[in-house]
């Protein structure tokens, strides 16, 4: 039988991605987006006291670094149409799943926390 070329591998793989349910892979992307609004909500923490900002601007300032969205997919597309020696991926189609998931949920969650916190800063400095 005669090998699949790559353009044949790599369409083969989108349609498995297509296909794949994102309850099949929830618990990786939930730990995934997990440690992404945790590490991102500590960073903002961080630099926000060393500032002295107050706790609208901190949390401001985390909504907005949340989306990951071009960086992120890019790596992700990358690195799921790059295939190794041994013709295997070196990001397989769950991990992919999970990518996408991760740049849906923080390009939706990014804007909404943004409106929710910033109104806020106007309150905390006494601008009304």
């Amino acid at each position: 039988m005669k090998p699949l070329s790559a353009r044949t591998r790599c369409y083969a793989g989108w349609r498995a991605v297509g296909r794949a349910a994102v309850t099949t892979n929830f618990p990786l992307a939930a730990r995934v987006i997990g440690a992404l609004l945790l590490g991102k909500w500590i960073a903002a923490q961080i630099v926000g006291w060393q500032f002295a900002y107050g706790p609208a601007a901190r949390n401001t300032m985390g909504s907005l670094t949340l989306p990951q969205v071009a960086a992120t997919l890019a790596a992700a597309l990358v690195g799921f149409t790059t295939f190794d020696r041994a013709a295997e991926r070196l990001i397989d189609t769950e991990l992919l799943n999970v990518v996408l998931v991760l740049v849906l949920t923080t390009a939706i969650l990014g804007p909404v926390l943004t409106a929710y916190f910033a109104p806020r800063m106007r309150v905390e400095g006494g601008i009304s």
